[in-house]
């Protein structure tokens, strides 16, 4: 049962529309000095005022019928755009510079003990989580698959005869390695001066670039002990650099991702996350527990997942939880999450149980009879849900109670990690993440980041903006109107919208206590 949309967080809605009524913009030349300052920055996209008239919804709003989020906003929330619309209309590309959010791995690093430990868990069929920035899909199995090479003649002509396409799998598999070869050698050469690379091909030098970014990004494949059982997993891969440890994982594989099944299904993931958390965590522990003038200090578990392999990295981490609390109760408030869901999806049969609803903050039997711990305080959690999706059936998502920030996207199922930004940011104009800019503070914030917005419900608009809810009410008028022609999805709705309810009943102003003498 939800609560009553016109009452819920009346006080608190009152109080925020008085605080961003009058909003005080900030001098373009002013807000310039401020970035420079504080080092990266992001250039807005210019748009002109009259530009927001035009039909700017993406391709999947438009085939789902999915009206515009921003005119939804601004009927509801008048002057949610106020600032940020003054800054994208500057015509001087300098003066259109904001803060940017990135890198937030490398950034919890930071000081002489910082060591982070990454999860990222990929959704169903993909082979490792989507990096489309750096080139790869999360559909190949190794460098090799993201090289060019020069397919055979006979590949060529097979392809045309019926029965060939075996032979042609091994005649390109054949192409493909050689491409990895001559690109492992390549960079070798690179590395030991006998080569420069003015002296390689345009194809030999995009091969070298693809190995160094896998080799950078994917690393390797890794060996994982169970009940005293070790298999080596060729689609668990692992990074090391510096005090930063990557581990990167395939989503559920079986029948191209259709089940929930198989080595990766969401059972087994987060049980590799428990097993390599506690290896890497456990090392740390006994150093600090065998050594009395050892200072410990925080470790960031920073966990991101998507659709199934979302499902898994929340269960996962709270695993790792209630681990830590059983073997070193003395040492878990020193372990810190930073959790990021993109759209968790469970899947068709999967979604009862922990797969079907979490809650983050408290502890629910659910949770503990699959030795799961909220991870409480301890953790900063994000949650990406698409408004509407591509897919009619079987995508209804996890219920995320209690997460600090819920975005709602009118994104596909994949909710931007299929997006590329080519922006302007710190004078590069090199690929990144898709970037969200927060209307009312105008700074950006690239999608790893996400964790670094204050605390709240947002909702995600055509152009890429975020604006803050302040009620269930605003959600659910704005769900009104944006959905009003899209059909199905009503599971996806409900989980949404509950999920939205449950955070501001959480985060709803305590009732005043009533006055001394007063009548009770």
């Amino acid at each position: 049962m939800l609560p009553n949309d016109t009452q819920q967080g009346a006080a608190m809605n009152q109080q925020m529309q008085q605080q961003t009524a009058q909003p005080v913009f900030q001098a373009p030349q002013q807000q310039q000095q401020q970035q420079q300052q504080q080092g990266a920055y992001y250039a807005q996209e210019y748009i002109h005022k009259d530009d927001y008239a035009e039909d700017r919804r993406n391709a999947l709003m438009k085939k789902t019928k999915l009206q515009s989020v921003r005119d939804a906003v601004e009927q509801v929330m008048p002057n949610a755009y106020h600032m940020i619309d003054q800054v994208r209309a500057e015509e001087n590309e300098s003066q259109r510079h904001t803060k940017l959010h990135h890198s937030r791995g490398t950034q919890l690093t930071s000081g002489p003990q910082g060591k982070v430990l990454e999860f990222d868990i990929a959704g169903s069929s993909f082979k490792q989580f989507r990096t489309e920035h750096l080139g790869f899909k999360g559909k190949g199995s190794s460098a090799k698959d993201y090289m060019k090479y020069k397919e055979s003649r006979l590949a060529k002509i097979l392809e045309w005869i019926p029965g060939g396409s075996l032979v042609n799998r091994i005649l390109r598999s054949n192409s493909k390695k050689k491409a990895e070869l001559k690109a492992k050698s390549n960079l070798r050469k690179l590395n030991a001066g006998a080569i420069s690379e003015d002296m390689l091909s345009e194809d030999a030098l995009h091969n070298v670039e693809v190995l160094k970014k896998w080799n950078s990004r994917i690393g390797d494949s890794q060996s994982v002990t169970i009940g005293g059982k070790t298999k080596k997993h060729k689609h668990i891969r692992k990074v090391i650099k510096g005090n930063k440890t990557r581990i990167t994982m395939a989503g559920p594989l079986s029948m191209k991702g259709m089940r929930n099944a198989g080595e990766y299904s969401i059972e087994n993931l987060r049980e590799y996350m428990l097993a390599m958390g506690q290896d890497y965590l456990r090392n740390i522990m006994r150093g600090w527990a065998s050594d009395p003038t050892a200072q410990p200090h925080d470790i960031w578990l920073k966990i991101r997942g998507h659709s199934r392999g979302g499902v898994a990295s929340v269960e996962g981490a709270m695993m790792i939880k209630q681990w830590l609390h059983e073997n070193y109760p003395q040492y878990e408030d020193r372990v810190k999450f930073d959790l990021t869901q993109y759209d968790p999806v469970p899947g068709f049969g999967s979604n009862s149980g922990t797969h079907q609803k979490v809650d983050v903050k408290n502890d629910t039997q659910a949770q503990q009879n699959k030795k799961m711990r909220a991870l409480g305080d301890s953790a900063q959690t994000t949650v990406v849900y698409s408004m509407h999706t591509e897919h009619s059936l079987f995508f209804t998502p996890q219920q995320v109670a209690n997460t600090n920030r819920i975005i709602l996207t009118p994104y596909a199922h994949s909710v931007g990690l299929a997006e590329v930004d080519r922006q302007a940011s710190s004078q590069q104009r090199d690929a990144h993440r898709v970037t969200f800019t927060d209307a009312a503070t105008q700074e950006a914030y690239r999608l790893g980041s996400l964790n670094e917005l204050p605390e709240g419900v947002y909702v995600l608009d055509e152009n890429k903006t975020l604006v803050q809810l302040h009620d269930l009410s605003q959600w659910i008028a704005i769900r009104d109107s944006v959905l009003k022609n899209a059909s199905g999805q009503e599971g996806r709705h409900e989980v949404i919208t509950e999920a939205v309810s449950t955070w501001f009943h959480t985060h709803s102003a305590p009732a005043a206590a009533p006055a001394a003498g007063a009548n009770g």
